[in-house]
């Protein structure tokens, strides 16, 4: 090697030991928290409905002794905290919002991918975040780890990732239920996190209207598919209580007759600056401090309880002489305007299944079964059926099956409310793959 080799390989071997250096430049933790966000990642275990970190028994508490508001594993709260104690949560937010929207050019696009951000990150499970002195927990960071969220922890996550990029945001009371409010092009637009799923929410005219616009045409919100994700974790789900979750949206959020007692139509907005004792005692990101203003311009109807049709349990399956025939119990409609049922039959799944087969055991040889959260997408488009689409007042329906076919079998009931507010995606039942050996 020349005395010029050796030179040139010095000089290289300094600016690799430079470059190294500056690669290797120590991040904050707040730093290395933003470099590890990944949105996807965060949504697969919000919505991974059948994973053990879920489940009730690790309360160590029989079914019917579990306090739905304020048992937690106190535990996992405090450890939580203390993992995320060096992050610095204004900045944090501030990189999950733009992650969240990443590539959206409005606000519309913004919107409604922050809506199905929050839909898939929030597990709405039998029990909530709590702190052991009976507050709930509201910290927005330690929210997006536990990935339990009733409506009023994923409505305040809504308003601080707002917030934290220079949006106006509130929170609503509706009537045993919160939602929350954003403020762009000059309006406000709700934001529901906590009764709607898979981004899905009301769009009239390319804008989200906001509550008070709605309330002059309450019926809208029925539109939307609501509580889908909660008949797909059912699994965990100890009958403890049966909270009404067929019941259609518009009655808590319009209707005279659920705004009694302590509830009211109200605005909440979040004091700032968060105080240093807040952040010391609880760290809930200032929600401990907030202004309440009643909302006088919400208009509230003469909305009756209208409800959904149950999921159509399937009952027999027999295929013989080329045809399958399937039969089902009639759904449960308590207000009485269940109109017929719809069967799809298509050539390839709809790409979802229940976490528990909705049938009698004869048939669940025909189910796929199980629930994996890449199928969350799938839960809510209306099942493929591009071999046949069928409206029905029976219970029980004939199917073409030749020798060698196979055909994916999804039956639905709907009912006149739904039909007379353009609802489109009905409580499906168990998807039967049925084959003609």
């Amino acid at each position: 090697m020349t005395a010029k080799t050796k030179m040139v390989a010095l000089v290289v071997s300094l600016l690799v030991v430079v470059i190294s250096g500056c690669c290797n430049t120590t991040l904050t933790p707040t730093e290395e928290y933003i470099r590890d966000f990944d949105v996807e990642e965060y949504e697969l275990r919000g919505s991974d409905y059948t994973n053990p970190r879920y489940s009730l028994s690790r309360l160590d508490k029989p079914p019917n002794e579990i306090d739905r508001t304020y048992d937690y594993d106190f535990e996992l709260v405090s450890e939580t905290y203390y993992s995320l104690s060096l992050i610095d949560r204004p900045t944090a937010l501030v990189a999950i919002f733009n992650k969240v929207t990443a590539g959206c050019e409005t606000e519309l696009q913004r919107h409604l991918a922050m809506l199905e951000f929050l839909h898939k990150v929030s597990y709405h499970n039998v029990v909530q975040p709590m702190h052991e002195n009976g507050k709930a927990v509201f910290d927005p960071l330690v929210l997006l780890e536990l990935n339990e969220m009733r409506c009023g922890a994923v409505a305040r996550l809504g308003v601080d990732l707002y917030q934290s990029v220079g949006y106006d945001a509130r929170l609503v009371q509706m009537a045993n239920h919160v939602s929350a409010e954003v403020y762009y092009e000059s309006r406000w637009h709700l934001l529901e996190g906590g009764l709607a799923g898979g981004g899905q929410t009301v769009v009239v005219d390319g804008v989200i209207p906001s509550v008070y616009e709605l309330s002059h045409n309450p019926l809208l919100i029925d539109m939307i598919p609501a509580y889908l994700e909660w008949y797909v974790a059912a699994a965990l789900i100890p009958p403890t209580s049966s909270p009404p979750h067929y019941i259609y949206p518009s009655y808590y959020y319009f209707s005279k007759n659920g705004y009694v007692g302590l509830s009211k139509p109200l605005f909440y907005y979040k004091t700032l600056p968060i105080t240093e004792e807040e952040d010391a005692e609880y760290s809930d990101y200032g929600w401990y401090d907030y202004d309440t203003v009643l909302d006088t311009d919400r208009i509230l109807s003469d909305i009756s309880v209208n409800y959904q049709p149950t999921i159509p349990y399937l009952d027999s399956v027999t295929i013989k002489d080329r045809t399958a025939r399937i039969t089902w119990n009639p759904s449960e409609d308590p207000d009485g305007d269940l109109l017929g049922y719809i069967v799809y039959v298509s050539s390839s799944s709809r790409g979802w299944h229940y976490s528990t087969f909705p049938g009698d055991e004869s048939v669940e040889r025909y189910w796929q079964g199980g629930w994996e959260p890449s199928m969350y997408d799938a839960l809510f488009r209306i099942p493929p059926h591009d071999l046949a689409l069928i409206i029905t007042t029976n219970t029980s329906i004939n199917i073409p099956l030749n020798a060698g076919e196979t055909k994916y079998f999804t039956v639905a009931a709907f009912d006149e409310h739904g039909a007379s507010v353009g609802k489109e995606l009905y409580y499906c039942s168990a998807e039967l793959k049925l084959e003609n050996q």
